[in-house]
């Protein structure tokens, strides 16, 4: 993280050592499928899975022989059993049940390079967290007319999330806390087909509890801010519309679109804190800001999205896709709006695909719109190191494109040679919101054997 590197003031390196550990994934899965008409099922479905996950984070302050480790290890087990009916010719239900767990392991500890002394450190997360949700659900597609398809659905969800707080480095005024919710959602989604054009609407509400992540997190945000628990947050609320249609125009020309609007009460968002009347405390060293997740923000999305694809030739394809999305994120305390973060500035690719036999050449156009300083998130704007700067100094997300092409040749049954040469014109960028620049010109091969 070369940007934590960054200079402090303009005078002292703020980091020597910044970076994060290697991460391990491991994922196991049992899929058992009944099949068998009965009075209340032609198809049972029942799977378990398990998720193990390791991932850390290592930083020594410029100047300082100390330094920190932090490591976390979450634990998922997924249990899922799902019924499908055929009720007549034109009816159709789906209905089943979740459970999920999750155990997030957080330990941490500092670490004396020049004596090798170890000594204890607060931990990311509160050590033995649990998350958990529980789900069942029910859902219907209904051929009630030869051109119309409806199709409903209904979730409730109970989810909770639980956390014991160690006091030792900092003094919460809670040692644990036990968050429930429990929510019903549904959707109702109709479809018309009367010709090669075919139209669909899609209304949907939904909710996300808090999360270890939310409740339980401490960290530095930036530096200069920390991150502190709150175990007063509130589920988010989401409310969505959408609008499309798709076509196959020609027997070489297909095309599809659709707009899309939603709206999120009660997002959690940082926002000011304090702890123990303090609005600022020593966090690994440095004196930062007290921040918490809040239930403060109110977010509202819309986008389009556009795609087409063009069978020029026999052997030649073109295919394009196109996806602008714009957001507002307001505060209950103020009139005034913002732009909110992580909504990508307008994106989309278009490729030229020629296939004859066992060969196949793709060159294809990656490109993203720019981001101006006025349309940047709050706490963008103030990022000094993050984005380009403008003509007047200012931060700002430029617009980029790269030329890139990839190759398959299969060689035989057995085995496929797959090539390709990415960003051929070593355009130099960074992906919205990112920290680390893209690589420049970059070659892959790979033989694929299929046994």
């Amino acid at each position: 993280r070369y940007d934590r590197l960054i200079l402090r003031d303009g005078t002292d390196l703020a980091n020597a050592e910044w970076y994060y550990g290697p991460q391990r994934w491991l994922m196991q899965m049992l899929s058992v499928n009944y099949i068998e008409q009965s009075r209340f099922s032609d198809r049972i479905r029942f799977t378990a899975a398990y998720q193990d996950y390791d991932e850390s984070r290592h930083n020594r302050s410029f100047g300082s022989t100390r330094k920190s480790h932090r490591f976390e290890n979450v634990k998922a087990w997924s249990f899922n059993l799902d019924f499908d009916k055929q009720l007549n010719n034109s009816s159709e239900i789906f209905y089943g049940a979740e459970v999920v767990t999750n155990k997030v392991g957080s330990s941490a500890y500092r670490e004396d390079i020049s004596t090798i002394e170890i000594s204890g450190l607060s931990t990311r997360y509160p050590d033995g967290s649990k998350w958990s949700s529980s789900a069942v659900y029910v859902s219907s597609k209904v051929k009630w007319h030869e051109y119309w398809i409806l199709q409903t659905s209904l979730r409730y969800s109970y989810v909770t999330t639980s956390a014991s707080f160690d006091t030792t480095f900092f003094k919460f005024p809670f040692s644990a806390s036990t968050v429930k919710n429990g929510a019903l959602n549904g959707s109702v989604g109709l479809i018309y087909n009367p010709t090669a054009w075919k139209f669909y609407t899609n209304l949907s509400s939904g909710f996300r509890a808090p999360n270890v992540d939310d409740m339980g997190k401490v960290f530095d945000s930036e530096p200069g801010n920390v991150v502190i628990p709150n175990t007063d947050l509130n589920p988010e609320k989401a409310f969505s519309l959408e609008i499309g249609s798709a076509s196959d125009i020609t027997d070489n020309l297909s095309f599809d679109a659709a707009l899309y609007y939603s709206v999120l009460n009660d997002a959690i968002a940082r926002g000011r804190s304090n702890f123990n009347g303090q609005d600022s405390i020593d966090y690994d060293g440095e004196l930062s800001r007290v921040l918490s997740q809040q239930n403060i923000s109110k977010v509202k999305v819309g986008g389009l999205q556009l795609g087409i694809s063009w069978q020029v030739l026999e052997n030649w394809q073109l295919t394009s896709h196109l996806n602008w999305q714009k957001g507002k994120e307001s505060y209950p305390d103020s009139s005034k709006t913002y732009s909110p973060t992580h909504v990508a500035p307008l994106f989309g690719s278009t490729h030229m695909i020629y296939s004859k036999g066992s060969l196949k050449f793709d060159v294809y156009v990656q490109y993203n719109g720019e981001i101006r300083f006025e349309n940047l998130a709050l706490t963008e704007r103030a990022d000094k190191h993050l984005y380009a700067k403008d003509g007047n100094g200012n931060p700002y997300a430029p617009s980029w494109w790269t030329l890139n092409l990839k190759a398959s040749f299969k060689a035989s049954e057995v085995l496929t040679v797959d090539a390709g040469f990415e960003n051929i014109l070593d355009k130099r960028y960074r992906p919205y919101s990112s920290g680390i620049t893209a690589p420049g010109r970059n070659a892959i091969i790979a033989l694929r054997i299929k046994i």
